[in-house]
């Protein structure tokens, strides 16, 4: 069977646009190339990929021929990368969709370096180099495991078995038993009352009210008050992972 993710077509009313996986309201669809007709790129082929954040497409770079162009934006991976934080032993890997890369220079060449979703690159890795990873694939080529910084496999959670019976403060969700579930990070200032989140050992707890607790000579502490007494702080624009219920 055909791949319809792989196939081009060309606007049957003009020239100047084609189409990657099929037309802009197909399942399909990975972006398009547009030939500039005015301004400082005319003559130029505008590469878009659809962003899968934005369900739109964003011009990421121009390349002077069409064949260019096509190659650039078949470097994009449909559905883009996960983040690649590691979390906690519970948790593994952040389990979000990556919109930024970051990368080094060496010897002249960019060398990607740590992929990072809206979440973790507020707080990671922030005085690197950082770019799109749509305009990462279109310029470098396919992110591919074998290139990233990940050593070894990515972990998943955990879910070790919770020994029940030692917790004073019984969470919302156990640690070894997430189901229906599904993991995710949020800011540390976007918790409040009804999130649930997600403790060092995996158990989950329902925020009921959150307070700021000024600490002298340091940053405020963020402190989430949960369900059956259960406390978690944090600190703004840090990352905290919450469970919530697939819509």
């Amino acid at each position: 069977m055909e791949d319809l993710t792989k196939v081009w077509r060309e606007n049957p009313h003009t020239n100047t646009i084609q189409y990657l996986g099929g037309w802009m309201t197909d399942p399909t669809y990975r972006g398009c190339i547009v030939r500039e007709n005015s301004g400082r790129m005319e003559g130029k082929w505008a590469v878009c990929p659809r962003d899968p954040w934005t369900e739109q497409d964003h011009t990421v770079t121009y390349a002077g021929t069409v064949e260019e162009a096509r190659r650039a934006l078949e470097n994009v991976t449909p559905g883009g990368h996960k983040c690649e934080v590691y979390v906690s032993k519970a948790i593994g890997h952040c389990p979000d969709r990556a919109s930024l890369v970051t990368y080094s220079w060496e010897d002249g060449k960019a060398v990607r370096g740590l992929l990072l979703c809206p979440t973790h690159a507020r707080k990671c890795m922030v005085n690197a180099f950082r770019v799109s990873v749509l305009e990462w694939e279109a310029g470098n080529g396919p992110i591919t495991h074998e290139s990233g910084p990940i050593i070894g496999e990515r972990m998943a959670p955990a879910m070790a078995p919770v020994k029940r019976s030692h917790y004073l403060s019984k969470p919302i969700v156990w640690g070894d038993d997430w189901q229906g579930y599904e993991l995710g990070m949020k800011l540390c200032q976007d918790i409040g009352p009804g999130d649930l989140v997600v403790f060092n050992e995996g158990n989950a707890y329902e925020v009921k009210s959150v307070d700021i607790v000024e600490i002298p000579d340091s940053e405020d502490l963020w402190r989430f008050n949960c369900n059956d007494g259960a406390t978690y702080g944090s600190y703004y624009d840090h990352a905290v992972p919450v469970l919530y219920l697939p819509l």
